[in-house]
């Protein structure tokens, strides 16, 4: 008889019984035959199952791999299929043989770590224990099954504990975004066995997503970042969270410097593997230099050799890690403030590589975890402009709530000159000019950019900054002329993540005082009554006169005016 147990927050469907069992016991189910109850997943949530795999037994030349657990991602609608309801669309799937389909697969992003797909380990799946976490996270869908159990194979003389693991991630098409969405279980073949005690739904951080699981049990190589491009002559940045299970130093994030192939393309590469205590391996390692301010063995109270401090001080530690291409040079630096908020570590590596290939970079860890920043946010006011800088490269083509970005070039009679670079990334500490509605602007981290900011005349600051008195131009809303650049007359603190124009960035006309912005719904002089101003007369955008001007944009004395 199955124990009832309470709960709360139960998915689409989800039971109350202590387990579920999905496919017939004697594992005759077929393809598409059985179902678990949908999860629904919101933007930002993880969901965590585990459940018991059982498959039919080996027969060589009848027996397939895949005759297990698969696991299907779907829009929010019920069903399995387009026949069961027109509305179904299926984003992904993917069984434990290490093969996905769907819309949304990408084969370089699905990795299996730990089995081959032989005889020994097929059997290793009948009764094979499944710690399976889906984490959805700012757009993006990530997957990762550790599977174990406990044989005895070969010269073994008593049973092992297995581990082995697959993983992948996807991202989403745009009309999800806003939406939840469900997965399933099915099997082939097979039969699983659920405990609904395990399974959890809970809160991500925004503006983050996962490497590995919040359980620490990553198996070496195995979870994985994105791939972030650097490109010759580039720098690229990350800042991350390290989390650790603290059974060892090596337990902590690691970096992956490899040639411009991805992990299962043919001449993939690996040039360095930097671990997180003063160690790595790769093709140009031998050759490079490697240096940090600490050993992974210290205790600065002297009563430990063994890197227990280490390991306490890396468990929630923050990093930023950099990959800066030079020439022929490369340079990979970990900025790293320990979990205690005041102890500073780096760790640097300097080799060589071909000056004009192009560099892949990705991070993993091994019994721990990573929460990796992948937002950038700004708060727009009222006026609809703001200025911005990051320290790390930003994808503006896939920003939200952005309406245009710029970058400034110049000014000519007292108007700025802009040029939009929404249609692409900016690099790491470009000075932006950014017009959105009032809210909050979100903009996608990248790695790197190579797209030229060069002729832009904005400062970018990433750290508050001290401007001598008319020195420079602040962007201002409530001035005299109304929102434009002013030419600051007193000494004046320009804020962390802002940007300003120097005194001379317009050349012959740095004498001005003030340069407006341009735009049709802001840069102008509001008037505040009906009556011409003085001596003006009223023009609308196509140069008509207007005897009597209503609420609107109109042309006095050589300026645009808004009525209200």
């Amino acid at each position: 008889m199955k124990a009832l147990f309470v709960a709360f927050g139960l998915c689409v469907g989800q039971s109350v019984w202590a387990e579920t069992t999905v496919g017939n016991a004697d594992n005759t189910s077929n393809w598409w035959s059985a179902f678990s109850n949908d999860y629904t997943l919101a933007d930002n949530q993880k969901l965590y199952l585990e459940f018991t795999n059982y498959t039919s037994d080996y027969v060589a030349g009848t027996w397939k791999d895949w005759f297990n657990w698969v696991i299907i991602v779907k829009n929010d609608q019920d069903g399995h299929s387009s026949t069961d309801n027109s509305n179904y669309a299926e984003y992904f799937g993917m069984n434990s043989a290490n093969n996905s389909w769907g819309a949304r697969s990408v084969a370089e992003n699905l990795y299996c770590q730990n089995y081959v797909w032989n005889e020994a380990n097929q059997k290793r799946m009948n009764g094979a224990n499944v710690k399976m976490t889906i984490t959805r996270e700012n757009g993006r869908v990530s997957i990762y099954a550790l599977m174990s159990n406990t044989t005895q194979e070969g010269t073994e003389t008593s049973p092992t504990l297995k581990s082995w693991s697959e993983s992948t991630f996807f991202d989403l098409p745009a009309e999800a975004a806003s939406q939840n969405i469900r997965v399933f279980l099915t099997v082939e073949k097979a039969h699983i066995v659920i405990d609904n005690s395990k399974t959890a739904t809970t809160a991500t951080t925004a503006g983050y997503y996962t490497v590995g699981t919040a359980a620490k049990d990553a198996l070496f190589f195995s979870a994985f970042s994105d791939y972030y491009s650097v490109p010759a002559g580039q720098t690229m940045k990350l800042h991350f969270k390290n989390y650790s299970l603290k059974g060892g130093n090596y337990q902590n994030w690691i970096a992956v410097l490899t040639n411009n192939k991805k992990r299962t393309e043919t001449g993939y590469s690996e040039y360095l593997v930097l671990r997180n205590d003063n160690a790595g391996w790769g093709t140009k390692y031998g050759a490079g230099a490697l240096t940090s301010n600490f050993a992974w063995d210290y205790d600065p109270k002297g009563s430990t050799t063994d890197g227990e401090k280490f390991r306490d001080e890396m468990d929630g530690s923050d990093v930023v890690m950099s990959v800066a291409r030079s020439g022929a040079t490369f340079t990979v630096y970990a900025d790293i403030t320990a979990s205690d908020g005041t102890t500073k570590r780096f760790e640097q590596f300097v080799g060589t590589c071909d000056a004009n290939e192009e560099l892949y970079f990705f991070l993993t860890t091994e019994l721990g975890y990573l929460s990796i920043q992948s937002l950038e946010t700004k708060a727009v006011t009222a006026a609809g402009w703001a200025t911005y800088c990051s320290p790390y490269a930003l994808d503006l083509e896939h920003a939200t709530g952005l309406t245009d970005a710029y970058i400034v070039t110049g000014g000519e009679n007292g108007v700025l000159t802009k040029t939009s670079v929404k249609g692409g990334t900016v690099p790491a500490n470009t000075g932006l000019l950014l017009k959105a509605d009032e809210g909050t602007v979100t903009m996608p981290i990248v790695g790197a950019s190579a797209t030229d900011v060069s002729a832009s005349k904005l400062i970018g600051k990433t750290a508050a900054y001290n401007l001598a008195a008319n020195a420079g131009y602040v962007l201002m809303a409530t001035g005299s002329k109304g929102l434009g650049f002013y030419k600051n007359a007193n000494a004046f603190t320009v804020g962390a993540n802002t940007a300003y124009l120097p005194a001379n960035f317009a050349g012959g006309e740095s004498a001005r005082e003030f340069f407006s912005l341009d735009d049709d719904a802001t840069a102008i002089r509001e008037a505040k009554s009906q009556q011409p101003m003085a001596n003006g007369l009223f023009f609308d955008l196509q140069g008509r006169k207007v005897a009597q001007p209503q609420k609107g944009l109109y042309i006095v004395n050589g300026k645009k005016v808004v009525m209200k």
